[in-house]
């Protein structure tokens, strides 16, 4: 296909960043690919170009390919949220932090000279627990309970637990009292989107299971590592261990829809290719004239450079939306 058919096919989006002027070599996935499809590019990493989403990549493409559309396209987010315990401390810090100055001043004042019969009379609840005097130690922590004493025996119940959790939980048992561990949602961020795409392909004739060969090896080739050597000069043909002593980054590959409506659909950021499955007898043994495999069942997995957040969503939706 040339390059003024695909122009006449490819989102203006695309258009405009001017993907396809860059481009060196590209193959195309049947020879009779309708209007729609799947584009990748392939270019050398460059850290600074993953985090430019609505911008033109900064490396040249060196590689690309147009396959159909995949059978499944999903979008999928993942986000980093559950639930986390806040704890005795915690709970009480967050208390102080959202609440207003008289308030907040009366609880850190309470709690400071609280704290501080607490770290007076620790170190004897620490002996008697070592000795095993636990009978002093249940009398002091219920009768801190009853009494103003109640933050200090509170938190020594803290502090039992996490030298005998054994008699952590039977003083529980016996006071029938336990401490909240004041479970909060807590985000942590977002994942990086992971996509999954799979084919079958079956090729027509010689010519086109040859392209298919290309496309297969086109996805190895740029989804593996290079040798690098760490002295100029010394090319990875040579035996020492310098000479391959580094990895050079896989390619990226940009990828855009071909013929459909952006609006409708979904973006991707630069991604890499994170594992490839090829099966050449799906549906069992069969082989074309020539010796080429009748079908093939590829499987591409692929993850973005960067995570999404909001911003990025409504930058592609006021596009659209004005």
């Amino acid at each position: 296909m040339s390059d003024r058919n695909i122009d006449n096919i490819l989102p203006s989006r695309v258009i405009r960043r001017g993907i396809e002027r860059n481009s060196t070599a590209r193959l195309q996935y049947p020879h009779d690919l309708g209007p729609h499809g799947l584009l990748l590019n392939f270019r050398e990493y460059n850290f600074d170009s993953t985090f430019k989403f609505n911008t033109a990549p900064t490396s040249i493409v060196k590689k690309s390919m147009l396959l159909p559309l995949p059978e499944n396209l999903t979008d999928s987010m993942t986000l980093n949220v559950g639930g986390n315990e806040l704890g005795a401390m915690g709970a009480v810090m967050t208390d102080v932090a959202t609440m207003n100055g008289s308030s907040s001043s009366s609880i850190v004042n309470s709690f400071a000279e609280a704290t501080s019969k607490f770290y007076d009379s620790a170190s004897y609840m620490g002996q008697d627990i070592a000795a095993g005097k636990w009978d002093s130690v249940i009398s002091e922590f219920t009768a801190g309970l009853k009494n103003s004493a109640r933050i200090p025996a509170y938190m020594s119940r803290d502090l039992i637990g996490s030298i005998a959790p054994g008699a952590g939980f039977a003083m529980d048992v016996a006071t029938q009292s336990v401490i909240n561990p004041h479970i909060a949602l807590s985000f942590k961020g977002a994942e990086l989107k992971n996509h999954s795409f799979s084919w079958n392909f079956s090729p027509k004739d010689e010519e086109e299971s040859f392209t298919l060969k290309k496309v297969l090896d086109l996805l190895k080739i740029e989804s593996h590592p290079r040798k690098k050597s760490i002295i100029a000069g010394v090319n990875n043909s040579n035996s020492l261990a310098l000479s391959r002593g580094l990895l050079k980054y896989p390619s990226l590959v940009d990828i855009y829809f071909v013929g459909v409506a952006p609006a409708y659909f979904y973006y991707f950021k630069p991604c890499m290719i994170s594992s490839i499955s090829i099966n050449y007898t799906p549906q069992g043994l069969a082989i074309n004239k020539g010796g080429a495999p009748a079908m093939v069942n590829l499987q591409v997995n692929l993850q973005e450079s960067t995570i999404n957040t909001a911003d990025d969503f409504e930058s592609s939706s006021s596009e659209f939306t004005g």
